[in-house]
């Protein structure tokens, strides 16, 4: 026979199936609980964060933080348990711990946090390269004693993933400081005098406004003034493109005596691209003599970098053997997916090399490319010799960069030119060899004719006739 019923058991009530033996008599209770998934839920409160206080400092020890409200239910309280809660691509920009970058926690599951508990995530100070979307995962895994010998991971008995959106909201208008990275030099005159030379340096590297404070000492009389300029130079890197303004307050001991000034400065990002050439063996080409001739020089060329400088100026130059039979007649550049600009005509170096100045205006999506160099050569030399091309850019002593800094690579070719009689010259010396032996036949014949009928045609020379003679028997 079997029945259900309710069995008491402590303040809890549980559902018991009563199974009866009837053959020796026994009762046998089991019990039957109804498990229901467990289940556990993050909610961010509040998911808008106010920058009221502006960006706070990396040196700083206070942090922005969000609440982050974590909910269990039908969570079986064991010791053996616990819950492990972690971000998936975490940068290091928020954390769990307020002193130090943690993007994972775990705790045992009892009594007191089976229901809901709060946490503070907190907001490094660099937050502003933190995602939208933050992605929880959150587990209920075995916990491991140190008495327990297996190397495996423990089994997860739950695991969920949560998308959580986050947004920040600036509701404060204050400006924005250009952090001082590099020191300026502040340089204070008087009359042409020197009197005040200092570095000015920023305490810190984030937004933070800096400030200088010189005090000059000289007494005048009533409503007169004197007159000292001051000169900063203060080169920075800037993550924006936006002009900073330099404010500069002069004041005295009487507050109404007060100056300010506001001169606004043109940030130029820095050049940042690199150019590399792909290195090419010599080549050997084959050239008529005696003939103006185009040498053919095909570069692949790769401009790579945020900033390109399309005022950059390059040169190409050809060199040639040392001598006075070879001229460089023109230099013509050509690219493919680029446009060249050539900057003045070609000019030659004595008789030894040519150059031809040129910019480059690139394409911002289109990185590589083929640069082809036509030079094209009159050529009264009758033995071989070596043609070098090189192109390099022609950097100021103002420059932002250097050649080293920009250059990956030398961009240096030479071919081998080799003198070679051409269709033309073999036509030549088969006309040539033909109009000999025209000629040549000509001369016997007209030597035959002219001379040998004339003079050794009319000798006499005896004939003798024999008649048939017979004899009688």
């Amino acid at each position: 026979m079997n029945m259900d019923m309710n069995v008491e058991e402590g303040e809890q009530t549980k559902k018991a199936l009563i199974i009866s033996r009837v053959l020796h008599g026994e009762v046998d209770v089991y019990k039957r609980t109804s498990h229901q998934p467990m289940t556990v839920t993050i909610e961010l409160t509040p998911n808008r964060v106010p920058l009221n206080n502006g960006i706070p400092s990396p040196t700083e020890k206070t942090s922005l933080s969000v609440n982050a409200k974590i909910c269990y239910k039908n969570i079986i309280v064991s010791q053996d348990l616990k819950v492990s809660l972690k971000f998936l691509h975490s940068p290091e920009s928020y954390s769990i711990e307020g002193e130090w970058i943690l993007d994972d926690w775990y705790w045992p599951i009892t009594t007191q946090n089976v229901g809901c508990e709060n946490y503070l995530i907190y907001l490094r100070p660099w937050f502003q390269n933190t995602p939208i979307q933050w992605i929880f995962q959150a587990e209920i895994v075995q916990k491991q004693t140190r008495d327990d010998t297996n190397t495996r991971e423990p089994p997860v008995l739950l695991q969920r993933k949560f998308f959580s959106e986050i947004i920040f909201e600036k509701s404060c208008r204050k400006p924005k400081y250009a952090s001082i990275i590099s020191p300026c030099d502040v340089k204070i005159y008087n009359e042409d005098e020197e009197f005040k030379h200092f570095l000015l340096n920023d305490d810190s590297v984030d937004s933070t406004k800096s400030q200088i404070r010189v005090l000059y000492s000289t007494k005048i009389e009533y409503n007169e003034y004197f007159q000292f300029t001051i000169l900063a130079s203060c080169p920075q890197f800037f993550v924006n493109t936006n002009d900073p303004v330099l404010q500069l307050s002069i004041q005295s001991f009487f507050p109404y005596a007060q100056k300010s000034y506001a001169y606004k400065a043109k940030s130029m990002m820095e050049h940042e691209f690199f150019i590399e050439t792909k290195t090419l063996p010599p080549k050997t080409q084959r050239i008529c003599k005696k003939t103006e001739t185009e040498i053919n020089f095909n570069i692949d060329i790769c401009i790579k970098g945020l900033y390109y400088d399309d005022n950059l100026a390059f040169t190409a130059t050809v060199y040639l053997d040392d001598t006075d039979l070879t001229a460089v007649t023109a230099i013509q550049i050509h690219s493919n997916h680029w446009d060249v600009i050539y900057v003045g005509d070609t000019t030659m170096q004595g008789h030894s090399s040519a150059f031809r100045k040129f910019r480059i205006k690139k394409s911002p999506s289109i990185d590589e490319s083929q640069l082809r160099v036509t030079a094209t050569l009159k050529n009264i030399y009758k033995h071989n010799f070596i043609v070098k091309l090189k192109i390099e850019p022609q950097i100021g002593y103002q420059s932002a960069y250097t050649l080293k800094s920009i250059m990956m690579n030398e961009a240096s070719f030479q071919k081998y030119l080799v003198n070679e009689s051409c269709k033309m010259d073999i036509f030549l010396i088969i006309l040539a060899i033909c109009i000999a032996c025209a000629v040549s036949v000509g001369l016997c014949v007209l030597v035959y004719y002219k001379i040998y009928i004339r003079f050794f045609s009319k000798i006499s020379v005896p004939l003798y006739l024999m008649e048939h003679i017979t004899f009688p028997e």
